[in-house]
């Protein structure tokens, strides 16, 4: 006897991509998966025809995809327009997809077998290919399921080993009520925090080395655009890591922050350069790596201690004696947290 195929849910939120959805709701028309699939079309209010193309597609199609349109009433944010597709979700798994990216005609097929291999795993996730002009296969984690709290949270927290973006990744969807996961309203980057906050809570995640995600560089995009909302939504990030460092895993929590604060730090540099804004962003950063210096200490590995001593050098933050000690070996050691980068 067969066993019943796992429920999923496709959530799209949709604002502004008129030259792009079409595409997006293709790849989801066109999945081998035979399973119960429904897709939820969160209208955030968009300002062009996006939602007609939506519409229209929808009409036309006559498989066995269940897909569904809610509108807001008025424009919430990416963050909301998920929180939407989480509560309305009927899947026992959730599935992101950004609607100016697509997906292999296979995801779904495959993500499912890898719940069928692993019944109740928290999350699949797959590699996946990043269309620019050197198109490339992005694989970040070279084992095929992690296994209990640590391990999973450490792997999320390792720089480049697991991504910050919330698609490409099948979660429970009762996994993500029950942990409170939703995306923080109001937040540019919300992906990073929420991966962090993820990573306190998962204890399975099951990896699918092939790439299903197709990931396109939309140059009016959230990431892509000129906004100075989003440096400032980086500190608030910053703030809420540094308050939330818990008991497990901690001098991975701290180098993940430190690496965090430092390449927004050389990001500020880079782009508030003789601005009035600098010196007061720059000062909340030299009380966070202070903040996390103090009340961490006891809790530090010798890796979390060297890395908090280059961004003290980095800060122009003031070294006791103990510290200026550890500078010759983490000078030989090389074993910085993070370089910075413009």
């Amino acid at each position: 006897m067969s066993q019943p195929q796992t429920s999923i849910s496709i959530i799209i939120p949709v604002y502004g991509v008129t030259l792009y959805v079409e595409r997006c709701l293709r790849s989801v028309i066109n999945q081998t998966y035979k399973g119960p699939l429904e897709c939820i079309v969160i209208d955030d209010c968009s300002p062009d025809d996006s939602m007609d193309k939506v519409q229209r597609l929808i009409d036309d199609y006559t498989g066995d995809i269940e897909f569904r349109i809610i509108t807001h009433e008025k424009n919430k944010g990416l963050s909301e327009a998920r929180n939407t597709g989480i509560r309305a979700a009927k899947g026992e798994y959730l599935y992101f997809l950004d609607s100016d990216d697509e997906i292999s005609i296979y995801t779904m097929e495959l993500m499912a077998a890898k719940v069928a291999e692993h019944p109740g795993v928290d999350m699949v996730m797959a590699d996946f290919y990043l269309a620019v002009p050197n198109d490339a296969n992005i694989r970040y984690h070279k084992g095929n399921y992690i296994q209990g709290l640590k391990a999973c949270k450490k792997a999320l927290l390792r720089p480049g080993l697991l991504p910050d973006y919330a698609p490409n990744k099948l979660i429970r969807r009762d996994f993500i009520i029950d942990k409170n996961l939703f995306f923080e309203p109001n937040l540019l980057h919300e992906d990073n925090l929420w991966k962090w906050m993820l990573a306190k809570h998962v204890e399975s995640i099951a990896l699918i080395h092939h790439s299903l995600y197709i990931y396109y560089s939309n140059p009016l995009s959230i990431v892509n655009a000129y906004n100075p909302q989003k440096w400032k939504d980086r500190i608030t990030i910053a703030q809420k890591k540094t308050d939330s460092i818990d008991s497990i895993c901690t001098g991975q929590q701290i180098r993940h922050t430190l690496e965090f604060i430092l390449n927004l730090d050389s990001v500020l540099r880079y782009v508030y350069a003789g601005k009035k804004e600098y010196p007061e962003q720059i000062a909340i950063l030299k009380d966070l790596v202070t903040k996390l210096s103090k009340s961490n200490r006891k809790a530090m590995d010798i890796r979390s201690w060297l890395s908090i001593l280059f961004l003290k050098l980095e800060l122009n933050l003031p070294i006791s004696v103990d510290n200026k000690l550890y500078w010759p070996i983490h000078r030989a050691s090389k074993m910085f947290a993070a370089s910075p980068r413009p």
